[in-house]
């Protein structure tokens, strides 16, 4: 018959070895998640419904500043960029810096902007800026 300590040593293994396949199976759920979010055919969603007809000014972009409501001008389009912030491969904090603004002249200048970027970008559009 065992000792009370190798019954007690098996067990917590056991729970350790449990515990462990669950914490792997989480962790690999959460890593498809977010790939999923930064695929090229990602569809995001926005605040409005999508109205690239509908044009804004910069007060009105303005009026959308914060992390939870973060509207872009750039190259005279405007976006709601608001739930790309937390998948933007710089990080959020990058881009929470022009909420409210024109950010034309920062995302052009930032050189990795390519093609993916752009579709990306598209996908956010919800007008123009009136002048």
């Amino acid at each position: 018959m065992k000792d009370t300590w190798e019954i007690k040593f098996g067990v917590m293994l056991t729970v350790l070895f449990v515990v462990s396949v669950v914490f792997v199976y989480i962790n690999n759920s959460h890593n498809k998640d977010t790939n999923d979010k930064t695929s090229p055919n990602v569809q995001f969603s926005t605040s409005i419904s999508k109205q690239s007809n509908s044009s804004f000014s910069l007060s009105d972009v303005a009026k959308h500043n914060t992390n939870n409501d973060c509207w872009y001008v750039i190259n005279n389009n405007v976006y709601n960029v608001t739930n790309y912030l937390s998948i933007h491969s710089g990080g959020p904090q990058i881009m929470a810096q022009y909420c409210g603004k024109d950010a034309t002249t920062a995302y052009n200048f930032v050189k990795k902007h390519g093609p993916r970027a752009n579709s990306d970008l598209a996908l956010l559009l919800i007008g123009t800026l009136r002048k």
